[in-house]
């Protein structure tokens, strides 16, 4: 795996992101914000991308889910007008 490769194949995905290969392959099918393509019969994954997914995962996890902006001022203005 070439620290250029702006892809990788799921077995150097596993290697890089500590993953197992099984579990990334789950993650592939199930989740559609899993960065990957397929060429033909190979599955590409983003190198970035997956970078910034596992942190988005991460973050979930802790409860720091980001809100679109446009959700949270319906919510806010929801719960504002349910104190009057």
């Amino acid at each position: 795996m070439s620290e250029d490769c702006l892809t990788l194949t799921l077995a150097e995905a596993a290697a890089y992101s500590g993953i197992g290969r099984s579990k990334l392959e789950m993650l592939q099918k199930s989740d559609k914000r899993f960065p990957s393509f397929k060429v033909g019969t190979k599955t590409l994954v983003d190198k970035a991308l997956l970078a910034e997914y596992i942190h988005q995962l991460a973050r979930d996890r802790m409860g720091e889910v980001v809100m679109n902006p446009v959700i949270a001022e319906i919510l806010e203005h929801r719960r504002m007008s349910r104190g009057k």
